[in-house]
């Protein structure tokens, strides 16, 4: 299986990674939606973990280009700063049934489960604590 972060704080991206690390045969790390974009339109991945503020774009309005695109794959939503309900306003109802969202700090419990529901498979968390 094969995911994309795209997340603007490195230090919190790299957490993630090695949360993932154990269930993802590939991990790629993008800073920003225009660093990731060539990516999105030549690699499948199965799941995307997307920061809402990113400093080039919002995260909503990527995921309406994700719509646009066809894409997929499915889509974790984080960020500190907005709550479950706005998010989920925001998304557009194609592609609402594959996004998630996590609040900052991410618990890795929390993200381990929803890789088990998400993907139909145990995984082993290799230690649990707030992601930042």
């Amino acid at each position: 299986m094969k995911a994309l972060i795209i997340e603007d704080n490195f230090a919190f991206a790299e957490s993630l990674k090695k949360t993932l690390a154990p269930h993802f045969f590939e991990i790629r790390i993008k800073p920003s939606w225009s660093s990731a974009t060539s990516l999105i339109d030549t690699d499948l991945f199965d799941m995307i973990i997307l920061d809402i503020l990113l400093p080039d774009i919002k995260g909503f309005d990527v995921l309406k280009i994700l719509s646009e695109k066809n894409i997929k794959s499915k889509i974790i939503l984080i960020s500190g700063l907005f709550d479950k309900k706005t998010v989920f306003e925001k998304i557009p109802n194609d592609i609402k049934k594959n996004c998630h969202f996590l609040k900052k700090p991410i618990n890795e419990k929390t993200l381990i489960e929803y890789l088990e529901k998400e993907f139909h498979k145990t995984y082993e968390t290799p230690f649990i604590n707030s992601l930042f």
